[in-house]
């Protein structure tokens, strides 16, 4: 699983109280059935994440997350806020469970926001392609779309590998305007620089938004 941060351009010091809104976004592809070490990638990436997540709420009463989910699709499952739990903050299920075919991710119904956000507890399939343009699109303007800006921003992707569908149109990618990789003559090194380009370009989406408030 690979992390990569986008953060705000800032020195911070020992004595400043800040808090973080951290996006995290999880691949939750078809390649992440697979198995690193004897362990599936998709639990290993959930109990990643609610170490996280718990590590967030219980250091600063200022920080808050956000989770969001990509394949073929993405959607936010998680809105920015604080969360408050009796136990972990999401859960998984083997192939087989609760009538799916494959093995599935979920919020567990005791993660409460501590304001008022649609939680999204619905079981997500852990199969489908790799569109991480979109991925990053969705959980970028998480944070770009705030009102509440006063917090520095910072993205984590979690994925396991390069992209696997893709669009040219980085600055809004779209589960219209996308290709996969079987179409035409693509090389997976075109894909990875297209989501480069939209990395950035989000990025600095993020940036805008939260330089408005003068530190």
């Amino acid at each position: 699983i690979t992390l990569s941060a986008i953060t705000k351009d800032n020195i911070l010091t020992s004595s400043e109280e800040v808090g973080y809104d951290v996006s995290l976004i999880l691949d939750v592809t078809g390649s992440m059935q697979g198995s690193v070490n004897g362990k599936a990638k998709y639990i290993a990436m959930v109990n990643t994440v609610n170490e996280a997540i718990k590590k967030l709420m219980n250091t600063n009463s200022k920080n808050r997350v956000s989770v969001t989910i990509y394949s073929t699709t993405s959607k936010v499952i998680m809105p920015l806020a604080r969360y408050k739990t009796t136990g972990q903050y999401l859960e998984y299920a083997a192939a087989g469970t609760n009538g799916y075919d494959v093995p599935t991710i979920f919020v567990l119904s005791k993660t409460k926001a501590t304001t008022s956000v649609d939680v999204n507890y619905d079981p997500v399939k852990v199969s489908g392609a790799t569109y991480t343009q979109l991925g990053i699109k969705v959980g970028a303007n998480v944070l770009a779309n705030s009102t509440d800006t006063t917090n520095f921003p910072a993205i984590i992707l979690l994925t396991d590998g390069y992209p696997t569908v893709w669009s040219q149109n980085y600055t809004n990618p779209t589960t219209s305007n996308h290709t996969g990789k079987h179409f035409g003559s693509v090389t997976g090194s075109v894909m990875g620089y297209h989501m480069i380009l939209s990395a950035n370009h989000f990025k600095q989406k993020v940036k805008n938004a939260y330089d408005k408030k003068v530190r």
